[in-house]
């Protein structure tokens, strides 16, 4: 089994009900089982900030799938929601999914980069993360996750507001 991931955000409509639809299609699909789930936040939204906050959180799954077609599980889960994909990029959206980890696979393709190559930056993806996996390290990463958390509190740049949400 490949232990995998995921980011999950939504900032269009029953925000909570599009996270938990979300990781229920992912638990269903075949040979791949959620292991971990972190509470929710609610986030600024970063890049684009007129738009309304995000709900996000952080699973952890195992899956038999490969990379590739996971991602295209993926793909095709966000559409089946509602996403509208030839526009999306920081704009609202009602689920996005991110793989951001895949074992210790490093990739480097048009259609995956793994791992997912703005984690640093993303206090949205990092805060859910450290609650479940403070300790698990980035493959060629020096710092557990925990740590990058601290380091992203650090940066000045960063200053995106979040806040858990009653689960």
């Amino acid at each position: 089994m490949n232990n995998v991931f995921l980011s999950i955000g939504s900032n269009l409509g029953d925000r909570k009900q599009n996270l938990q639809q979300s990781v229920s299609i992912l638990n269903s699909l075949e040979d791949t089982s959620i292991i971990l789930e972190s509470s929710i936040y609610e986030t600024e939204p970063l890049y684009n900030t007129n738009q309304a906050y995000f709900f996000n959180k952080v699973i952890e799954i195992q899956t038999k799938l490969n990379p590739y077609e996971l991602l295209e599980k993926v793909k095709s889960i966000e559409l089946i929601m509602g996403r509208v994909l030839d526009n999306s990029h920081n704009f609202p959206r009602i689920i996005d999914i991110d793989v951001l980890v895949f074992n210790d696979l490093t990739i480097d393709s048009d259609k995956l980069i793994l791992p997912h190559p703005r984690i640093y930056e993303r206090r949205f993806v990092l805060e859910p993360w450290s609650e479940i996996t403070p300790y698990y390290r980035i493959v060629n990463e020096n710092l557990t996750i925990k740590q990058l958390y601290d380091e992203c509190l650090k940066n000045k740049k960063n200053s995106q507001k979040v806040r858990l949400i009653n689960n």
